[in-house]
């Protein structure tokens, strides 16, 4: 069963189309990634689905409530949760009276927003902190308030618009690990242009350019399915790698060279090309080759192959 249908969905502003002619589904229950670059649509789809802009054209089922041209509807806003990039508070309240302000909003008695307020603070780590004013909050306190804020309703469906951005190391893996626990709470929908946070929590995929679907898949069917093999290329030193880089660049199948970790890693059209020339091309930047492997594909992997090959 979907919890979420998109039928040739499509958000106009003025000239420029955000979202185009997108049809995909969202299954109960999951976790699903929504990637795409910058300008691809992914908020403006989000905020469709919250109901908090309408559709140019296209419908869509959200939790069984139907979002189409022209509708706002309440019943879409009872059965979603949303979270905004940058989630905004009043800044003089505390995070309990925040999330019991919400829970009246709801139409919650104050004895049950209370309750629940407290619950919700307790699964994202800040009941410590219940009685201190947003205002002097972290990015990431904040971003975990949001999620708590979002589930107040108890959503059957979590939009969460790039929900690690900005966040340090360990106010992201925070984040993940809270959306991560959270599974079979309410289908997740999580945006993201970070494409090893989308790999480390989700369970299904869909990439979006240009306001249109390349593909949706569960995550492991679309690791196995659209990666193509990639190799790691390590040399002496610096200088040894951005020669090879720059050789690299100038080959008809390669599709992307990412220096990590001291070594090059290279995404190849035609891997049976790439493994042939790249010891060749090693020996004629005069390089020194410390290893050469190929590597398990990741997301950002066949997120890069898909879409370079749409541009192509």
């Amino acid at each position: 069963m979907n919890a979420i249908e998109l039928e040739r969905l499509t958000r106009d502003f003025g000239g420029v189309r955000a979202v185009d002619d997108l049809t995909l589904s969202v299954p109960e229950g999951e976790i699903y990634g929504f990637l795409g670059p910058n300008g691809a649509g992914k908020t403006t789809t989000l905020k469709m689905l919250a109901g908090l802009i309408s559709p140019t054209a296209g419908q869509a089922r959200v939790a069984g409530e139907a979002v189409g041209p022209g509708t706002s509807s309440m019943g879409v806003r009872r059965k979603v949760g949303f979270l905004a990039e940058e989630p905004s508070f009043y800044p003089w309240m505390n995070a309990e009276e925040s999330l019991v302000f919400v829970g009246r909003l709801f139409g919650l008695e104050s004895a049950d927003a209370k309750s629940r307020a407290q619950s919700l603070l307790g699964v994202v780590d800040l009941t410590d902190r219940r009685r201190d004013r947003i205002r002097g909050f972290s990015r990431g306190m904040r971003q975990r308030l949001g999620i708590a804020q979002a589930l107040m309703g108890r959503p059957a469906v979590l939009l969460l618009d790039e929900p690690a951005s900005a966040l340090d190391p360990i106010g992201r893996k925070e984040i993940l690990d809270l959306i991560a626990g959270l599974r079979g709470e309410a289908t997740i929908i999580m945006s993201s242009h970070v494409l090893d946070d989308v790999q480390r929590v989700s369970t299904w995929v869909g990439i979006l350019r240009k306001g249109r679907l390349l593909v949706e898949a569960p995550l492991d069917t679309l690791l196995q399915s659209h990666a193509r093999p990639v190799f790691r290329a390590e040399v002496a030193d610096h200088e040894e790698r951005t020669r090879l880089s720059a050789l690299l660049r100038q080959e008809p199948w390669l599709q992307e060279v990412v220096e990590e970790a001291g070594g090059l890693r290279v995404l190849a059209a035609d891997p049976l090309a790439a493994q042939l020339r790249i010891p060749a091309l090693v020996a004629e930047a005069g390089a020194h080759l410390v290893e050469f492997v190929t590597v398990t594909p990741t997301l950002e992997d066949v997120f890069l192959s898909l879409v370079h090959g749409a541009e192509a």
